[in-house]
């Protein structure tokens, strides 16, 4: 989470519980990636967007279109 911090990205308790939910068939091997790409997902959907919350709000949305999509492919969904 302290990564999240240096990103700018403020991670909210729904959003824990969102993550673990797509992430909680996926092997435990793959995590780590997986996460890594989600928080450079949220970091580009964030973009250049001044107001905080709109920036957050930006990043994280399109954050979690990626995880349930890469999820998705996974489980072959």
């Amino acid at each position: 989470m302290d990564y999240c911090k240096t990103k700018g990205i403020e991670i909210l308790p729904d959003d824990m519980r969102f993550i673990e939910q797509m992430l909680k068939d996926i092997p435990d091997d793959l995590h780590k990636s997986i996460m890594r790409d989600f928080i450079e997902e949220w970091c580009d959907g964030m973009g250049r967007d001044a107001m905080s919350l709109l920036k957050q709000n930006l990043g994280r949305r399109k954050a979690n279109i990626w995880l349930r999509a890469k999820v998705g492919k996974i489980l072959g969904h």
